[in-house]
């Protein structure tokens, strides 16, 4: 069935048969793709077939993302063993609200709510639920079980509060990031954007370049300003466009720059018009325009007389040239924007 069964809409789910359900239960679980309401209404087929959560037991080793259509409180009242939340975790689509919810229920069934009493075995199984632990359990948990699971920790994606905090037993497991080896960042995986400002700027080349472009992305615009020009100038140019507006943020011009230059499409850093204004006759302020490059053309022909000056800027921010004074823009047929002197 797979994720043919994804057509269905949540009423053909409803109005499934006792039976129907039962046999092809194991497959609905599997199915990956379903909406939110699809895996309600999934989740309230199997109550009606398996009675409350509170009751499923074994059934939830084969549940699947049909248990992704209960309730926060509903997956509370299950019992969930390790071996449930193992096969559950290796779902993705779960929301946080639910991560929290099953991981609280296990760590008080089955480890008496005490963080500190979690080993690295445990950790290496609980795949995405491993995101359930909040920042004040995962601040308990054991810096030598966080380094015997780091690898499968690092395979998930946690919001970013719970990032910074695998963040830190990294570097209390493992030490410095400056004496990472080349495996072990690599095994950090998607914690490393949940690394501080002052450990972003000391990662080699070699540790960004190791760093997955999801994880990349995900690392916040004050930590991202963190990186040096020279980081980011050893960046590869996948890197480099995977660069969001919102992580650049910050960023000087300079820093700006040197993603451009790698292929970023994030905005040029704009010339103030005090800036410009400083080099021409009275401090002339200059058109805001369009981003713009010169062509060759532009110095031959009926235009020979007027001097043409290579701008570029991005939407909105101030275009000006670089000498020269009182300048108009005008645009060319390809919409780029091109500058000339006034009252030529």
């Amino acid at each position: 069935m797979g994720d043919f069964a994804s057509v269905m809409t949540s009423q053909q789910i409803k109005d499934l048969n006792k039976d129907d359900f039962e046999t092809c239960a194991d497959s609905l679980g599997d199915v990956t793709s379903w909406s939110q309401d699809q895996k309600s209404a999934l989740a309230g087929k199997a109550k009606t077939s398996w009675q409350q959560p509170s009751q499923w037991g074994d059934r939830l080793m084969t549940a699947g993302t049909i248990a992704q259509g209960l309730t926060p409180s509903e997956l509370s009242s299950t019992d969930m063993k390790l071996d449930y939340l193992s096969a559950l975790g290796q779902k993705e689509g779960w929301t946080e609200p639910q991560e929290e919810a099953a991981f609280n229920k296990w760590l008080t069934s089955e480890n008496s709510g005490e963080a500190s009493s979690i080993t690295g075995d445990q950790l290496s199984q609980l795949g995405h639920f491993v995101c359930g632990a909040k920042p004040e359990i995962i601040r308990s948990i054991p810096a030598s079980a966080y380094k015997e699971a780091m690898s499968e920790i690092g395979d998930v994606s946690c919001s970013m509060a719970k990032r910074k905090e695998w963040a830190n037993l990294a570097v209390k497991s493992l030490g410095p990031v400056t004496s990472w080896s080349s495996d072990q960042s690599a095994a950090v995986g998607s914690v490393m954007a949940g690394l501080s400002s002052s450990q972003m700027s000391k990662l080699s080349l070699n540790q960004l370049s190791q760093m997955e472009l999801d994880t990349f992305k995900m690392i916040p615009p004050a930590e991202f300003n963190s990186l040096t020009v020279e980081q980011l100038k050893g960046l590869s140019s996948a890197h480099a466009q995977t660069v969001t507006e919102e992580q650049a943020k910050l960023l000087s011009p300079e820093k700006r720059k040197a993603l451009i230059a790698l292929g970023s499409t994030i905005t040029a850093p704009a010339v103030s018009n005090d800036a410009a204004g400083s080099g021409a006759p009275g401090g002339s302020k200059y058109d805001h325009s369009h981003s713009g490059v010169l062509h060759s053309g532009c110095n031959t022909g009926d235009h020979r007389h007027l001097r043409w000056w290579f701008c570029q800027t991005s939407l909105n921010s101030a275009c000006v040239c670089k000498s020269g004074t009182y300048f108009k823009q005008s645009s060319d047929q390809h919409d780029n924007v091109i500058l000339k002197e006034r009252g030529s």
